[in-house]
């Protein structure tokens, strides 16, 4: 008997974003192709392997994880210990509905769930609503009580777990910035792609709620969710207001394995938050930034948009790839590029946009760099027709 599954990517926003669909022996969670495994990943998406008969029961995560007011509390993927694994969540006076996601590329896995007195969530609760899925749990809890809930994950293969909440508490944006701008005029600006090794790097952080005092604190985690790095905030002279706004700029070190962002404080009421960033971060030694100022494509014409493309680690062959949202890409030159350390080059992209396009559509369109060691950047540019 064969059994189909879909694996579906699901935002933080809790949008799917892509579903590809493979045929599984029945009781088996995979294998799927790994690179959507790679972008739910690097997106802070989390990937479902779900047979005909649970795509409803899938809605549950779908309706809980849409909406302007999600907080991603926690975010761990990983492979599970023999003996499972326990994460503590905090969670806030503010965060009015919770919701645990466990998935997994290995049937027969648990998702155990107490609340800070200790008590276990379990089915038929009249506090929660929980979906047993072949592959995976989606346990939801009303009016949580504030305080270190314990999640005790058990079984074998990998895992992806997340912790939603709808609270007015949240990450706004994440980025890497430099500072540019004229004399007298000067500001921080987000960089193309991620950020490069062996420089220090500008982050900065904003929270949608204002005025949290204290204001929180700064970590970098691992994909499983660890503490790998502290950040500290840098003062900043220029800007008397910044301790009134939600904003946190930090000049730090990377590390040298893949991050996100993750901010602790306490609420009002001094109950300990979480919040974590969705993208995965990841210094990388090479930089594709833009060359050219083309901002509009004329119609019936082909019109270069030119990049560079700068190594800081060792000698090495890049792979260049041009994508857009309209397939206005005609070619790309040069396909390949060698760079020696320090050393950089041009690469350029043709579009070409078919007579008679509306005036004003728009296009993103995206230069990518990917070494034989897999280090990889980008940059993308939104263009127009005129």
């Amino acid at each position: 008997m064969v059994v189909f599954a879909a694996v579906t990517l699901t935002t933080a926003l809790g949008l799917p974003q892509a579903s590809q669909t493979r045929h599984f022996g029945p009781g088996e969670c995979g294998p799927v192709d790994e690179t959507y495994i790679r972008v739910a990943n690097s997106t802070g998406g989390q990937p479902f392997f779900l047979n005909p008969s649970e795509t409803g029961k899938a809605f549950h995560l779908v309706r809980e994880s849409s909406g302007h007011d999600q907080a991603t509390i926690l975010w761990a993927t990983g492979k599970l210990d023999p003996a499972g694994q326990t994460f503590d969540v905090p969670i806030d006076s503010a965060t009015s509905r919770v919701t645990f996601s466990l998935s997994v590329d290995r049937a027969g896995a648990d998702l155990a769930i107490a609340d800070p007195f200790g008590a276990a969530i379990q089915a038929g609760s009249d506090r929660a609503e929980i979906t047993t899925l072949n592959c995976g749990r989606i346990v939801t809890v009303g009016a949580p009580t504030p305080g270190i809930w314990r999640l005790h994950v058990s079984g074998g293969g990998r895992f992806w777990l997340v912790a939603q909440g709808r609270s007015e508490i949240s990450f706004v944006s994440v980025e890497f910035v430099h500072e540019g701008g004229r004399p007298g005029h000067q500001g921080l600006f987000r960089i193309p792609g991620q950020p490069l090794v062996g420089a220090p790097a500008i982050l900065s952080a904003n929270l949608s709620r204002e005025g949290l005092t204290p204001r929180p604190t700064l970590h970098l985690v691992s994909e499983r969710g660890d503490v790998i790095q502290d950040v500290h905030e840098s003062p900043r002279q220029d800007d008397a207001s910044v301790d009134q706004t939600g904003e946190l700029v930090a000049t730090l070190e990377l590390p040298t394995q893949p991050f996100r962002v993750q901010a602790n404080g306490w609420d009002a009421a001094g109950h300990p938050y979480q919040r974590v960033f969705q993208t995965l971060f990841h210094a990388e030694t090479v930089e594709v930034g833009r060359a050219t100022s083309v901002d509009e494509l004329p119609a019936g014409a082909v019109t270069p948009v030119t990049f560079t493309v700068r190594n800081v680690g060792s000698a090495a062959t890049f792979r260049i790839i041009a994508a857009d949202s309209r397939r206005f890409v005609s070619r790309v030159e040069p396909v390949t590029v060698f760079l020696e350390k320090a050393a950089a080059a041009s690469v350029t992209a043709w579009m070409a946009v078919p007579a008679g396009t509306l005036r004003g559509t728009g296009v993103d369109l995206t230069i990518t760099a990917t070494g034989e060691s897999g280090t990889s950047n980008g940059t993308s540019v939104h263009l127009s027709v005129r």
